[in-house]
């Protein structure tokens, strides 16, 4: 920063004491990960710090100055006690990047490349690797830059590079979103394991078009796949096991399901039939009104390939999207590992599916599972049957698969409080077993409390405030010992808590 204009110096947290009412002490640290220098050019900038105008005291008319960004380096989590050794975790920061400010309340004179992105990459080690092994995790995130300006004709195109080598495109509706996350065996030891995330993004669902700005615009955005490495060392050799998912959604925007998914296809890399898993998942009705939209209605997976699936040349990068669509031929019902049903807000318990009316509450009535299949459909048996109550729609009845039915009844008031409940279960050799409780949301129940905040006595039951308290409340702080609350009974011989 200028040093005529140091005044602009921040205070940032460096010490939480103690941590709840328990004696601990959180100690944070800062670093500026990356060196600043005020030479650099604004567009290309990836240091820790970003330039801004601002207008210092005594100045009339906004300058252009360069702020730092600090990000935390360590965080100490000490027992003041002595009782448990600190916990120690750092974290180390690469790749800073800065957009170009699109916010449409600054003016088009004063933007610049002040628009925070954070770091591509995140490196986070816990234990202090002395007599405490430190593991090691890395994280690379999207960060929103391709098409960012680099001046009046001409945008940035960025992509983002995996482990595997694959391309990743940095669109600006992923920033912030995960990339890859890696597992290491402890600080210095190999990879353990790694993820990679590769997205979807629709077409504009939403356009609003904006002056010396690039269009304002809305997008739905789903997980397209998820590549996983998993490290084996079995028989002392190490290998490696190679899964992906894959996920289409519906990208119709005048579709109910828009931006839900529809298939999902796990399996091995390079794809093993024996390991195939396609999942297709439908919807019921949406109900806009009462904005109930993306309840399941059913679900059904099988052991084999989805249809429309082909890897891409590098496997951590999708070969295409949404192409995903149901299995060519399934064997059934050899190949159904598991179907399902929900039905919603139908105390009728028809069977008929799907259900051609919209959810009005989105209670679920009744579920049923696929047992057997045979002359073309599934043998379907319900495994639960719900009915609600009318006041909060809380479960009233709940019937298994098996004929068994637990009632629970509610008492409301006048005022529409519950005072008691009751619930009776099956009936089990001629017995049907009740138990209930009766509640008193009216009766006064006061408390008083400390300068902190805390109760220190609790009169129960419209009990007078110059009777003694039921409970009472004892509190311990110390830097140096143990922290705790006693909680005492009052004449009533309400126990220690």
């Amino acid at each position: 920063m200028d040093p005529l204009v140091s005044v602009g110096v921040r205070v940032r947290l460096a010490r939480v004491s103690p941590v709840p009412q328990l004696g601990g002490v959180i100690g944070v640290s800062y670093t500026l990960p990356t060196a600043c220098s005020t030479s650099a050019t604004p567009s290309s900038n990836t240091a820790s710090c970003f330039p801004e105008y601002w207008t210092p005291s005594g100045y009339i008319a906004p300058m252009l100055d360069w702020f730092n960004k600090y990000a935390v380096q360590e965080v100490l989590e000490t027992d003041a006690t002595g009782g448990s050794a600190t916990k120690e975790t750092d974290y180390s920061y690469s790749g800073a990047a800065w957009h170009y400010d699109d916010n449409e309340i600054t003016k088009a004179k004063y933007r610049t490349y002040g628009q925070r992105r954070g770091y591509q990459k995140v490196t986070t080690t816990t234990g202090n690797g002395s007599g405490d092994a430190q593991t090691k995790q890395v994280d690379s995130y999207y960060q929103g830059m391709d098409g960012d300006r680099l001046s009046s004709t001409a945008n940035r195109s960025v992509s983002l590079t995996d482990s595997q080598g694959g391309s990743h495109t940095d669109s600006a509706e992923l920033g912030g979103s995960i990339l890859e996350s890696t597992s290491y065996l402890g600080n210095g030891g190999g990879v353990d394991n790694s993820t990679i995330t590769s997205y979807w993004i629709s077409a504009a669902t939403a356009t609003r078009t904006r002056s010396r700005l690039p269009d304002l615009t809305a997008r739905a955005v789903g997980t397209a796949e998820q590549w996983t490495r998993q490290r084996l060392t079995d028989g002392g050799t190490t290998s490696w096991r190679y899964t992906e998912t894959d996920t289409t959604y519906d990208a119709t925007r005048s579709d109910d399901d828009f931006g839900l998914a529809t298939f999902a296809y796990t399996h091995s890399v390079p794809v093993n039939s024996a390991y195939d898993r396609c999942t297709s998942t439908t919807y019921a009705p949406a109900n806009t009104s009462a904005n109930l939209v993306g309840l399941v209605s059913s679900v059904e997976s099988d052991s084999v390939a989805c249809s429309g699936f082909s890897e891409g040349s590098v496997a951590s990068v999708p070969d295409s999207l949404n192409t995903l669509g149901a299995p060519a031929s399934v064997t059934r019902p050899d190949q159904v590992v598991a179907a399902a049903r929900t039905f919603y807000d139908d105390t009728t318990f028809s069977t008929t599916f799907p259900q051609t009316t919209a959810p009005t509450m989105g209670m679920v009535t009744m579920t049923r599972e696929a047992t057997d299949y045979g002359t073309g459909a599934f043998t379907w048996r319900t495994t639960a049957q719900n009915t609600y109550d009318s006041t909060y729609h809380r479960l009233a009845t709940a019937t298994t698969g098996n004929g068994n039915t637990t009632t629970t009844a509610y008492t409301v008031n006048s005022a529409y409080l519950t005072t008691g409940q009751s619930v009776t279960q099956p009936t089990v050799s001629g017995v049907a077993y009740t138990s209930s409780s009766t509640l008193d949301p009216e009766r006064d129940l006061t408390a008083q409390y400390d300068a902190l905040g805390r109760a220190t006595s609790v009169w129960k039951n419209s009990r007078a405030t110059t009777a003694l308290a039921n409970l009472t409340y004892t509190y311990t702080l110390s830097n140096t010992s143990l922290s705790g609350v006693v909680n005492r009974p009052g004449s009533n011989g309400d126990s220690i808590s």
